[in-house]
């Protein structure tokens, strides 16, 4: 369509958007490459493929069986700490791009969690970061951004969608499950009341990063910088039912997970021709310029109490589908990325 100018009924109800990219076509702005089905990997994630088909491209993406644990798993969910009515949210982010990063992460942290006793003594637990761990705030805002459609929640004991961009469980719930802990609530519930609040809460929200960049697809959502002022609010909250002193000793004896960086990559350096990032940035120089700032969200977290806490990297993002559609001829991941 972008190299036929020719108007007809099949593309009346097409967007101007598509049509300003057809003009960039003809300019010579703009390169487009049709890539046959038979490469196009990302078609694993959003169509039912034959038996033949699957197998074919889960081996092209280096993935083998995993243990069932691992099966359970999250992509995405958005949410915002605020009382007032939002905006709709317009945001495109496409949630399957982080699946195959969820996927290590939740290896990873459920090996290392499995050397530890069941009978460890309860804490809480509290979480922090993006889509990879948010298990539903969005659902409580005015947003585009929800998984609260079949089939998310697939595979989850209600056999219904939860807020978690998953078929079932996600990493802090098998985190929860493997140390004999009650999952966490999403700290938008409104059930995160009471007792429960003793347990820990999770202030994750889908599209975040270490920087506080702005994009379409960054709108209606808890920032690190509301995540870590929700969880001072929270404290607040504790104290008024087990005092400052406890409330205290709760929140350093807790374990903490936070996860972020990966939008940094995707959205904010990679998916957007020509970002302000990739121009500002090298991309060794862009790696040290967001690990300066995770540093300035671990001290902030270490200021409000935070002791015990798991900080998770980036997985293979040059293998995700989105990056494969721009960047590979034969379904091969980047290696630049």
């Amino acid at each position: 369509m972008t190299v036929n100018p020719v108007m007809h009924a099949r593309i009346k109800h097409v967007e101007i958007d598509y049509h300003f990219v057809r003009e960039k076509v003809a300019r010579g702005q703009l390169l487009t490459q049709f890539v046959k089905s038979q490469y196009y990997l990302a078609d694993i994630h959003t169509k039912a493929l034959s038996k033949q088909v699957f197998t074919g491209f889960k081996s092209k993406r280096g993935l083998s069986e995993p243990p069932l644990t691992s099966l359970r798993q999250i992509s995405f969910c958005l949410g915002k700490k605020e009382k007032k009515e939002q905006n709709r949210s317009l945001k495109t982010h496409d949630y399957h791009d982080e699946l195959l990063i969820l996927f290590i992460s939740c290896i990873v942290l459920v090996l290392a969690f499995s050397a530890i006793s069941p009978e460890a003594e309860a804490r809480a637990f509290f979480v922090f970061g993006d889509s990879l761990v948010d298990n539903g705030n969005n659902n409580y805002l005015v947003t585009s951004a929800r998984a609260d459609s079949p089939l998310y929640g697939i595979d989850y004991p209600t056999h219904r969608a939860t807020g978690r961009f998953s078929n079932g469980l996600n990493m802090p719930d098998i985190i929860s499950e493997q140390l004999g802990m009650e999952p966490t609530l999403p700290y938008l519930a409104p059930e995160l009341t009471g007792k429960r609040l003793l347990v820990g809460a999770n202030f994750a929200s889908a599209g975040v990063g270490i920087l506080n960049d702005k994009g379409i697809q960054f709108f209606n959502i808890i920032r690190i910088g509301k995540q870590l002022e929700c969880f001072e609010q929270y404290q607040r909250r504790v104290s008024g039912l087990i005092g400052a002193e406890q409330t205290k000793q709760l929140v350093n004896n807790a374990l903490v997970l936070i996860t972020l960086v990966g939008n940094d990559f995707v959205n904010n350096y990679y998916l957007v021709l020509f970002s302000s990032r990739s121009r500002q940035f090298a991309l060794p120089d862009y790696a040290r310029y967001l690990i300066s700032d995770y540093r300035k969200t671990e001290i902030k977290l270490h200021d409000l109490g935070a002791r015990r806490v798991l900080v998770t990297g980036t997985g293979p993002i040059g293998c995700v589908p989105a990056e494969l559609a721009q960047r590979s001829q034969t379904g091969e991941c980047s290696a630049e990325l």
